[in-house]
């Protein structure tokens, strides 16, 4: 592998980038630099032979929405892919990072960030998975982190660089980690950074500033495969401002957080306990996930002379994230839905009337909104 990536602003003369755009590079160039836990976004256009690659901060630093002081990374994207790059659907852009070898904060070593086209309140995770399984594309990344350290910025932006991404000597720049770049090869050829089936990166026909081609962005954290953690959603304007919008706080991983429950026993399907009990089910009882004699949560039915009623208690933390509902059934093959119940001191009840059958049936049903 390569030790260099060229950088184009150091080899093209002044009317050169007038050619591409008339911009007026106002600040001066500097060195960049890199920690490990920095995230950074990434453009790049089938075809072109240049990319742009901005380091936006540290992992850690992304806890609340705000928006990004990156210089006037407009005036670097206008010269790299034309003044109109707002809305030109042939640009690509993604979010990637990682801790490489060392723990940063609560992270532990091999963590990696990575983004995928979406808001994070409704796109689908990426997966983590063992350190072996992210391996492979912590080390592309930490490949392009060395063709970003210690090259010479724009003068737009102080943490913007723009890179040479064909040829031998530009393997490590942002875009050879992508579809038909010089690191997407073999079984990853289709990969961004041998990991991401099919890309990190968002792209819409009405351009990258449409609306929807924004960018959740996860955390991956090694261990048993489970649905990656969401920091936010990334999005840009056509003046080039990056905002981060912070994923809301989720009472169920609150919950389960307090139980200690990670990895693949932190799903809301599983049932770390054995008992067959999901635990969001347990979430929305209020019961423990590690414990399968919690009688005094589960449901109760009594059984009157000409009704049935069925009661459970209700955690009300799982109000926003989780409906509850009873069924009833005469013969336990068909059901449908009881009467609506009431609440009252954290006790939901329903009262089923048993309309002259000789058996009756009533289940608890958790589902998430």
């Amino acid at each position: 592998m390569k030790s260099a990536t060229r950088n184009i602003l150091t080899c093209l003369a002044p009317m050169a980038f007038l050619a591409l755009g008339s911009v007026s590079y106002a600040g001066t160039p500097t060195a960049t630099t890199y920690t490990a836990d920095d995230l950074f976004i990434g453009f790049h256009q089938t075809g072109n032979t240049s990319d742009y690659l901005v380091k936006i901060g540290q992992a850690s630093t992304f806890t609340s929405t705000q928006t990004l002081s990156l210089g006037d990374i407009a005036s670097d994207l206008s010269a790299v892919f034309g003044s109109g790059w707002a809305n030109d659907a042939t640009i690509k852009w993604g979010v990637i990072g990682t801790t490489r070898l060392a723990g940063v904060g609560s992270d532990p070593a091999h963590t990696i960030y990575a983004s995928k086209q979406g808001n994070a309140s409704t796109a689908i995770p990426w997966n983590t998975g063992s350190i072996n399984t992210l391996s492979t594309g912590d080390a592309k990344i930490a490949s392009m982190t060395s063709g970003y350290n210690g090259k010479t910025s724009t003068a737009n932006s102080t943490v913007g660089l723009v890179q040479n991404n064909i040829g031998t000597a530009s393997n490590i720049a942002y875009a050879s980690f992508h579809t038909s770049g010089a690191n997407a090869t073999g079984a990853a050829a289709n990969l961004s950074f041998a990991l991401f089936n099919p890309t990190i990166e968002a792209s819409n026909a009405s351009g990258i500033t449409s609306s929807s081609a924004t960018l959740a962005v996860y955390r991956l954290v090694p261990g048993a495969v489970a649905p990656a953690t969401a920091l936010g959603t990334f999005s840009i304007n056509s003046s080039g401002t990056v905002t981060f919008t912070a994923a809301t706080t989720s009472a169920y991983n609150t919950w389960a957080s307090s139980y200690s429950l990670s990895g693949a026993n932190a799903l809301p399907t599983a049932t770390p306990a054995n008992d067959g009990i999901q635990n969001m089910v347990k979430f929305a009882l209020g019961a423990n996930p590690n414990s399968g004699s919690d009688a005094p949560f589960l449901p109760a039915a009594v059984s009157g002379a000409t009704d049935l009623t069925f009661s459970f208690p209700h955690n009300p933390a799982s109000v926003a994230e989780y409906d509850v509902a009873v069924d009833t059934s005469t013969d336990l093959l068909s059901w449908t839905s009881a009467p609506a119940g009431t609440e009252s001191g954290g006790i939901y009840t329903t009262v089923i009337p048993k309309n002259g059958v000789p058996s009756l049936f009533a289940r608890l049903r958790v589902t998430k909104k």
